[in-house]
C-alpha cells in the first residue's frame, strides 16, 4: 500500500473513530484537555508504528482498549505523583525549600549519628554503596540475620526520627548526603 493511501485509511479511521475514543477517555478521566491529549497521543503513536501494527480485532476494538489502557496509566501515575508529593514534607510558611531541606538534613545527619556505629556503617552501605545484604555480611564478617536486624532497627529508628515522612524520601536523602 503506498504511503498516500496510508495515509487517507488513517485520516479516515481518525475521523470515523476520534469523537468515540474521546468520549471514552472523558468518561474515565472526567477532563476533556487530558481525554484529546490521551487521544491524539495515540494516533501519533499509531502513526509512528503504521509499518508495524496488525489487528487481530476491528480497529476500533483496538483503539477503544488503547485509549481505557492509556486512561488508567494516567490515573495511575497521577495517584502515584499525588502519593509522591504527600510523602514529601510541607513547607512551612515563610521558610524556603533550601532551609526545609537544610533543616532535614540536619534532623537527618544527628539522627544518623545517634545511631549505634556499626548499625550506622550498614545502613550507608546498603543505602550510599548499594550493597546487598549478603556483600554487608561478608565485608562486616557478620551473619545475614545480623544485617537483616541492624537494617530494620535503622530504618525503624529512621521513620520515628522522621515523622511525618516517608522512609523513600529519608533513604533518597541518605543517598544523597556526603560522605562522612
Amino acid at each position: 500500500m503506498g504511503e498516500q493511501c496510508l495515509l487517507d485509511s488513517f485520516e479516515q479511521q481518525f475521523r470515523a473513530h476520534y469523537k468515540k475514543l474521546r468520549i471514552i477517555a472523558i468518561g474515565i478521566i472526567g477532563d476533556d484537555e487530558v481525554a484529546k491529549d490521551l487521544v491524539q497521543d495515540f494516533y501519533a503513536k499509531c502513526w509512528q508504528k503504521r509499518h508495524e501494527l496488525t489487528f487481530n480485532v476491528s480497529f476500533e476494538a483496538y483503539a477503544s482498549k488503547a485509549i481505557r489502557n492509556a486512561c488508567l496509566n494516567y490515573l495511575a501515575n497521577q495517584k502515584r505523583e499525588e502519593e509522591r508529593k504527600a510523602s514529601l514534607p510541607n513547607v512551612p510558611d515563610g521558610l524556603d525549600e533550601v532551609a526545609l531541606r537544610e533543616k532535614f538534613y540536619t534532623v537527618l545527619y544527628n539522627a544518623l549519628q545517634e545511631m549505634p556505629p556499626q548499625r550506622r556503617k550498614i545502613l550507608l552501605l546498603s543505602v550510599k554503596e548499594g550493597m546487598s545484604y549478603q556483600q554487608i555480611a561478608e565485608h562486616t564478617g557478620i551473619s545475614i540475620n545480623t544485617v537483616k536486624f541492624h537494617m530494620q532497627a535503622a530504618y525503624q529508628y529512621l521513620r520515628e526520627q522522621g515523622k511525618d515522612i516517608s522512609l523513600l524520601t529519608i533513604v533518597a536523602f541518605i543517598g544523597a548526603l556526603p560522605r562522612f
